[in-house]
């Protein structure tokens, strides 16, 4: 199983459990974290994503909960 970032982060585990991170982000510890916030699947009435010139932010259940900023996507 492996994840990956535009940043060049990658996180994979291997059938032994073992993790390994490559770039700048250590991936796995947001998955761990997301795990623990999310103790079941949220809804998708419960997820919402907040765009400000300033920032992008996903959140769940209320705009200023729990949450997390997302990669700025740039367009051409």
């Amino acid at each position: 199983m492996g994840f990956w970032t535009p940043d060049g982060s990658t996180a994979t585990a291997d059938d032994t459990g073992t993790v390994h991170h490559i770039g700048p982000r250590r991936l796995w510890d947001t998955i761990e974290e997301l795990h623990a916030l999310f103790p079941t699947a949220p809804e998708r009435d419960e997820c919402g994503i907040t765009v400000t010139a300033e920032r992008q932010r996903g959140w769940w259940r209320s705009e200023d909960g729990p949450g997390w900023d997302l990669p700025e996507m740039a367009f051409a």
